[in-house]
């Protein structure tokens, strides 16, 4: 619905205060300045905004694969443009099993999956 317009993610976490965590959208143009401005106000994890993501997840796991938890927007919410925020609208059907199997086209090692999806998370969310 923002694309990679992360104002409100932000302006929320602030009304949140200084414990708020957030992930933002962005693509091959957020300069590394707001990137930095994004971690100092919480945000923890980037989602890019791009319809394929398989060069650039398979980069961002090759360098930083300590960094890096797995998530969705399950129950995956349809936030189509025009429509009121309060509308109850259905849900988007998707494959989420075939959406974890991309995990391991992004990270063919067993060893950084599971440091993705067990190690990295117990870390972030201190468990």
């Amino acid at each position: 619905m923002y694309g990679t317009d992360n104002s409100a993610t932000l302006y929320g976490m602030k009304a949140r205060g200084a414990d708020a965590r957030g992930v933002a959208v962005i693509d091959d143009k957020t300069p590394e300045s707001e990137l930095d401005a994004m971690a100092r106000a919480g945000v923890r994890g980037i989602r890019p905004d791009y319809a394929d993501v398989v060069p650039l997840a398979q980069a961002l796991i090759a360098d930083n694969p300590e960094r890096i938890v797995w998530g969705t927007d399950w129950p995956h919410p349809n936030s189509a443009s025009g429509r009121n925020a309060t509308e109850v609208t259905p849900l988007f059907q998707i494959d989420d099993g075939r959406l974890l199997n991309q995990l391991a086209v992004w990270a063919p090692d067993a060893a950084t999956r599971s440091r993705i999806l067990v190690d990295n998370p117990a870390h972030l969310y201190g468990f």
